[in-house]
């Protein structure tokens, strides 16, 4: 499989003579004010671990999230970060017929056709910053398996939980023989997030699965932590799918200590939420680029100076020490005039504003 994510910094690194953190990495969307200095502690005090094979049903680890969220531990199953649990939930179906709104995540399509499926996409106009209108009917609507990205990437888009129900209760037969996959990766980036997460409806719904990953809010790419909610009958068979000894000791140890990581997410969303907002008002005074409203952690921009190509663009910055995402294997963005950036500290995004008015100013 040919890797077009952001965060590729192992490769990238050497390539400009830079160690990997010497890289401003904004093309993966991950929180910049961590990890939290307890995660470090906590593999420090699992090191003499190693040695043994991690609880195959992590009841502890599935116990701590069932508590933060107020459910029962048989509704969560666990993986090892959302992208896994993509994967898995495509193979509910044998050659699922699966519907995606674009543009949004690859792994949706790439897990889809992994398993020898079909795509239908249903397009968002650009117009409307790439935000969906789910009042719109869908009569030709074909499918069984149903990716919704809520708040969506890498448009950032966000949706009330009222309307994605509105939209499931009118789309999607309730016979058990449909799935309607809601990622919701970057929910703890939102302050308001009970507004907006399907989650409470899940628990009894055997149509929804919500996904939900550790990774990002919490800084830990290079370990991983993903989870996935829904009625105890649909995580009985997700469970059923996944391989034994999917989570590592280290991140199952940090996900065991959620609780205590609850004030470091609502801190981060706050603070990241008033740079976002500082980024995207500075990024607006550029006339070159289209900047897209987001309510997550990262932005959407378009380049309007035919001049420049996001492809062209991600190799200068990146010989700047920047990483930036080009959108151009996202289905509905491959003009080359799309990237996607991460909200990252103050002196960091000024850094990027900077570079980037040097680009288009002094070419």
């Amino acid at each position: 499989m040919n890797y077009t994510h952001g965060g590729n910094v192992q490769v990238l690194a050497p390539e400009v003579g830079v160690s990997i953190d010497q890289l401003l990495d904004f093309s993966a969307n991950i929180n910049p004010f961590g990890p939290p200095e307890d995660v470090k502690t906590i593999i420090k005090e699992s090191l003499n671990e190693i040695a043994f094979y991690p609880d195959p049903n992590y009841w502890k680890l599935r116990s701590a999230l069932a508590n933060f969220h107020n459910l029962e531990k048989e509704n969560i199953a666990i993986a090892n970060g959302a992208s896994e649990l993509i994967f898995w939930a495509s193979h509910f179906f044998s050659k699922p017929k699966a519907l995606i709104f674009s543009p949004s995540f690859t792994e949706y399509s790439a897990a889809v056709k992994s398993c020898f499926g079909e795509v239908q996409y249903e397009r968002s106009r650009e117009e409307s910053d790439f935000k969906h209108s789910f009042e719109n009917e869908l009569p030709d609507l074909k499918t069984n398996l149903i990716f919704l990205g809520n708040p969506n990437n890498p448009t950032g888009q966000l949706y009330s939980a009222k309307t994605l129900m509105n939209w499931i209760e009118r789309h999607v037969p309730n016979n058990g023989k449909h799935l309607v996959v809601c990622d919701e990766s970057f929910m703890p980036f939102i302050q308001n997030d009970l507004e907006h997460s399907l989650l409470p409806y899940a628990l009894k719904d055997s149509r929804i699965l919500i996904l939900r990953s550790l990774t990002k809010i919490l800084s830990i790419p290079g370990l991983r932590l993903g989870y996935c909610v829904g009625s105890k009958e649909i995580i009985e068979k997700f469970n059923s799918l996944m391989p034994t000894w999917r989570v590592n000791i280290f991140a199952q140890k940090i996900g065991e200590e959620i609780k205590n990581f609850k004030q470091f997410m609502i801190d981060s969303s706050r603070m990241l939420t008033v740079l976002k907002d500082n980024l995207t008002a500075r990024l607006q005074a550029i006339p070159f680029l289209k900047t897209f409203k987001s309510s997550s952690n990262f932005l959407l921009l378009k380049i309007l100076n035919p001049k420049f190509r996001s492809s062209g663009l991600t190799k200068t910055l990146l010989k700047k020490g920047i990483l930036i995402r080009s959108c151009n294997d996202f289905f509905g963005l491959e003009q080359d005039q799309y990237l996607r950036i991460a909200v990252r500290k103050e002196n960091e995004n000024s850094y990027l504003l900077d570079s980037l008015k040097e680009i288009f100013y002094g070419s």
